[in-house]
């Protein structure tokens, strides 16, 4: 069986919010989220399914659990809110001080890096839950003692 890379996608665009994806056209929105689900794969690397896919027929060659689907989806929400982060860091660069304060963005890039750092430990957590149960012990020794 495999699995479509739109199960990640719909996952992941149940977590957000964003308008400019709404008016896109949909061959514009799924290039771009597909960049976010390849963007992501590196970060989930415990989860072996997701390196055997094909991106022309945008699948994944094995099925996927809830579980896998779900941390790469939150993954995908960190590649999404990278380039807001940063251009808003950009923003920032541009004004003087005072402007700055006056105009006062700096409340939306406090909440934008908590959200950051709050997805990032999120993930971290999912993965190492992931992790501990997906890996058996045999295999943890015999990696200890192959590699050791």
């Amino acid at each position: 069986m495999s699995t479509s890379y739109d199960v990640p996608a719909n996952g992941f665009l149940r977590k957000i919010s964003d308008y400019l994806l709404m008016n896109m056209e949909s061959a514009e929105v799924i290039e771009l989220v597909d960049g976010y689900i390849l963007g992501a794969l590196p970060y989930f690397k415990q989860c072996s399914k997701l390196s055997v896919r094909d991106d022309v027929a945008r699948t994944f060659d094995d099925d996927l659990t809830n579980e896998e689907v779900e941390i790469l989806a939150n993954l995908m929400v960190l590649e999404w809110l990278k380039p807001i982060v940063y251009n808003v860091d950009e923003l920032r660069n541009k004004f003087s001080t005072k402007d700055y304060k006056i105009f006062s963005p700096a409340d939306l890039i406090g909440k934008l890096t908590n959200l950051q750092s709050y997805t990032r430990k999120e993930n971290s957590r999912l993965i190492v839950s992931y992790t501990y149960t997906t890996i058996s012990l045999d295999n943890l020794v015999q990696r200890t003692y192959t590699h050791g």
